[in-house]
């Protein structure tokens, strides 16, 4: 199957799950299986997980988020990459607004200490976490411009590996600090998936920053 297929095919699988699972989440009610799970991720008694998760938790906050791709953008211009810095950048910023869209239509509320612990009050609505969703726009889409210059299938294997563990690390604090349910986190992973892939189509139909040679 050709790239621009399984690109599209991925999309289309992500948003048919997407979708259903946003209709379910949203309203005010609350869903047995979120609390079954949160309690169980809550009761994960492992070396450091306290100080992992703080850390993800600050790093996963959209104005770090934005920095840090702003970081890798300002890096990739520098070595002349002019597509690849944007592709960094945009991604992230477009992702954050979305989320904030997709909440604000869904209006889902986050956990309360009714149902679980709740070690971080946040603000604003639940579904999808936005931690989440943008760290995985984040390290999906540097994981894509990374990939594009490596042809070692080990080397290729580490970079994903790594992006899936950076995504799923990220969704695991969130619902481990009770500041998002997980349903939250599997929409943050199924709508961050779906606009990555996205991202990734637009890359590949675009051809600003790149020579006449560079595109052939």
């Amino acid at each position: 199957m050709k790239h621009l297929e399984r690109t599209v095919l991925v999309i289309l699988i992500t948003l048919a799950l997407a979708i259903p699972l946003s209709v379910v989440a949203a309203g005010n009610s609350v869903l047995y299986p979120d609390v079954f799970v949160t309690n169980g991720v809550q009761n994960v008694d492992a070396p450091l997980a306290e100080p992992a998760v703080a850390l993800l938790n600050v790093l996963g906050k959209a104005p770090m988020l934005l920095a840090l791709s702003a970081g890798v953008g300002a890096l990739l211009l520098y070595h002349g990459r002019r597509k690849d810095a944007f592709f960094a950048v945009a991604p992230v910023t477009i992702a954050q607004a979305l989320n904030f869209a997709l909440k604000n239509l869904l209006s889902s509320p986050r956990p309360t200490v009714d149902h679980v612990a709740v070690n971080e009050y946040a603000s604003g609505f639940g579904f999808p976490s936005g931690h989440t969703m943008t760290t995985v726009v984040f390290v999906g889409s540097l994981a894509f411009i990374l990939l594009r210059g490596v042809d070692c299938r080990w080397r290729r294997g580490l970079i994903l590996s790594a992006a899936a563990l950076v995504a799923l690390a990220m969704g695991f604090s969130r619902v481990y600090v009770g500041a998002h349910w997980p349903s939250d986190v599997l929409g943050a992973y199924l709508w961050g998936t779906a606009f990555t892939a996205a991202t990734v189509l637009a890359y590949r139909a675009t051809r600003f920053g790149e020579s006449r040679r560079a595109g052939r």
